[in-house]
C-alpha cells in the first residue's frame, strides 16, 4: 500500500470519548448492521472500515510514560480539515487492538483511506506517531483485507497496522495466504532470474528479482500472487525442507511447481550487556539485505545466571514471538541495509549495552523451519 508519513506535530485531542465516530460535531458510529445507505451525490454504496489493530511497534517510536493512550483516526482522502472517524483509546499498550468499524457514505470514487496514528497524554495533547494509507485501486471494488506499514515523519517503518474494506453489503474478502504455488514451463533451463540466500538449509530466501522467467510471471500475475524481494521458497515439485535439494531441482526440471511463502515479519526489543551476551550467533561473512541468525542460545543451555543473554531473556518473557535460529534480521531500529551493516550495527548496540529494535522475519505461519541450521 502507499504510505506516507506526516511531520510531528501537537494538538488538541478529538477527546476522550469511547469508541465513536467524529464527523464534524456528530458522535454517532454508523454501525456495520445499519441499514443500506447509498452515497445519492454520486451513486457509490457505502464504505465498511474496520481498524483491527497494529503489532511490532518499535518502542523507540512510543513516547514513555504510563499515562498514555494511543488511538487511530480514519477518513477518506477527500474529506476536508478535522472531520474524522475515530477509535477508542487504549492506555498503556504498545500493540493495541480494536476490532472497530466505521461506515463512510460520502467518500469519492477514487478516494484513498487514511489512517493515522496518535499519542494522548494525560492532557489530552496528541501527537502523531504514524501514518499509513491504502488505495482505491488496492480496496474497490472487491474490498481489501490485510496490513499496512506504519511509517513515522521520517518514513522510517515503525508498524503494521490490520486492516479491512468492504464496499455495500456482504462480507469481507477473506486475507491474502500464506503461500501460493507459481507453475513454470523452462523447456532451455534458462535463469529464472532470482537471487538466492539459501543459507538456513530449509528454503530460499529471495533477495532481488532481475530480468527473467520470473519477472516475466510478475508482469501478467495478479499483485496479489507476484513473486517478490523478501518471499521465501519452500518447495520446488516435490522437494522441501532443504534449500541446496531445491536448487538442484529448479536447474534440472523444465516443469516446475515452485511454492512460494509470505514473509511474517515481527519485532523484538533487545537489552545486551556486551557483544558476548547477545545470545544469537551469525555467519562470519554475511550476505545480502538480510542477516542471518544462524543459532541462538537456549535458557537451558545458560543456566541460573544474573543477566540472561538478551534474546534469551526476550524469548523468555514473549515466547509468543521467539527469535529463532534461522530467522533473518531486516533492520535494527527501523533502519533497513545490508547485511553486514545491519551486524555492524547490532555488536555497536551491543558494546554500548543499549536498548535496541530488531525487526526479522521467518516464512508465514512456520515457528520453525524443518531442517533449518541443521
Amino acid at each position: 500500500a502507499q504510505v506516507w508519513g506526516p511531520r510531528r506535530q501537537r494538538g488538541v485531542a478529538m477527546g476522550a470519548c469511547p469508541p465513536c465516530a467524529l464527523r464534524g460535531n456528530s458522535s454517532t458510529l454508523l454501525k456495520a448492521e445499519d441499514e443500506e445507505a447509498e452515497n445519492l451525490s454520486i451513486g457509490l454504496p457505502h464504505m465498511t472500515v474496520m481498524v483491527v489493530g497494529v503489532r511490532g511497534m518499535l518502542t523507540t517510536s512510543l513516547p514513555k510514560g504510563k499515562e498514555r493512550w494511543i488511538y487511530c483516526t480514519v477518513k477518506p482522502a477527500s474529506w476536508e480539515g478535522n472531520l474524522v472517524h475515530t477509535t477508542g483509546w487504549k492506555n498503556d499498550v504498545n500493540d493495541p487492538v480494536w476490532h472497530e468499524e466505521a461506515v463512510f457514505q460520502e467518500y469519492s470514487i477514487d478516494d484513498s483511506i487514511e489512517f493515522t496514528l496518535w499519542d494522548a497524554d494525560e492532557n489530552k495533547e496528541s501527537m502523531v506517531l504514524g501514518v499509513a494509507e491504502i488505495s482505491s485501486f488496492e480496496y474497490d471494488p472487491h474490498g481489501f483485507n490485510g496490513e499496512l506499514l506504519v511509517r513515522d515523519h521520517g518514513s522510517k517503518i515503525i508498524g503494521h497496522m490490520e486492516v479491512r474494506v468492504k464496499i455495500g453489503t456482504g462480507d469481507y474478502p477473506e486475507g491474502l495466504s500464506q503461500e501460493f504455488a507459481v507453475a513454470v514451463t523452462n523447456p532451455r533451463r534458462r535463469p529464472l532470474g532470482l537471487a538466492y540466500d539459501p543459507m538456513d538449509g530449509a528454503a530460499l530466501y529471495i533477495c532481488s528479482i532481475k530480468s527473467g522467467i520470473i519477472q516475466a510471471y510478475n508482469k501478467t500475475a495478479n499483485p496479489h500472487m507476484q513473486v517478490l524481494p523478501g518471499y521465501f521458497i519452500v518447495r520446488v515439485n516435490d522437494c522441501s525442507g532443504n534449500s541446496k535439494e531445491m536448487l538442484k531441482a529448479i536447474r534440472r526440471y523444465s516443469e516446475l511447481e515452485i511454492v512460494v511463502r509470505r514473509p511474517q515479519e515481527m519485532h523484538a526489543t533487545l537489552h545486551a550487556q556486551g557483544q558476548d551476551r547477545l545470545g544469537m550467533d551469525f555467519p562470519q561473512k554475511p550476505v545480502g539485505q538480510a542477516l542471518l541468525i544462524s543459532r541462538v542460545s537456549d535458557i537451558r543451555e545458560v543456566g541460573q545466571t544474573a543477566e540472561l543473554p538478551a534474546t534469551t531473556d526476550w524469548n523468555d518473557q514473549c515466547p509468543e514471538r521467539p527469535i529463532l535460529a534461522g530467522d533473518r534480521i531486516v533492520a535494527v531500529d527501523g533502519e533497513r541495509g545490508k547485511a553486514s551493516v545491519l551486524l555492524k550495527k547490532i555488536k555497536s548496540m551491543a558494546k554500548l549495552k543499549r536498548r535496541f529494535d530488531v525487526t526479522f522475519v521467518r516464512p508465514a505461519g512456520m515457528n520453525k523451519l524443518a531442517g533449518a541450521m541443521e
